[in-house]
């Protein structure tokens, strides 16, 4: 769903020095946020963020914005999602630390995929006690397996089937929060 424009330069665009210098560490300030187009917003909000990145710097991520955590919330679970199922996104480790992505999809007025997102974690709890532990010892043979007969791939279709739209509220959720991003 998130594509990267980094590169592309628009005639008018406020932010193209600031892309031109790479996606890393670039002030990007809220007039900059406040300038850039609808089609930019997102890819410019995943550059800013990084810096909140919970793997990274947990305790910046706690101290972030509450409409910084729940757009990163969001994106770590649509990415995982998207790439290779519920099932993928618990195995890489991403349901075990402790944010609510369910509340982070409600927040962001994603309502119908809160609560998709709130049952894929009932039903992992149930079983995750099945499935493998992603260790230096795990066997990627073992982890494919992991999908066969899980209850987890039934959220997939699910998921995908309620994307519709999901970017335009994410857009409309970062302009109406748009003093929590820049510098």
């Amino acid at each position: 769903m998130f594509k990267k424009l980094w590169k592309k330069k628009k005639p008018n665009d406020p932010c193209a020095d600031w892309r031109a210098k790479g996606e890393k560490d670039q002030k990007f300030t809220k007039a900059d946020f406040v300038a850039v187009g609808d089609e930019e917003l997102i890819d410019a909000c995943l550059a800013w963020t990084e810096k909140f990145d919970i793997y990274k710097d947990a305790v910046a991520f706690k101290n972030a914005p509450l409409s910084c955590r729940n757009f990163l919330s969001m994106f770590m679970l649509d990415a995982q999602v998207n790439n290779g199922g519920f099932n993928q996104f618990y195995f890489n480790g991403y349901g075990n630390l402790g944010i609510d992505y369910f509340k982070a999809f409600e927040d962001m007025g994603l309502t119908e995929l809160s609560k998709l997102v709130q049952e894929a974690d009932k039903v992992h709890e149930a079983i995750k006690h099945t499935l493998p532990k992603n260790d230096d010892n795990r066997d990627l043979e073992e982890f494919s397996k992991s999908y066969d007969d899980n209850p987890l791939n039934d959220f997939d279709d699910k998921y995908y089937d309620l994307e519709q739209g999901k970017e335009k509220q994410i857009i409309k959720y970062i302009r109406e929060n748009i003093d929590s991003f820049g510098d």
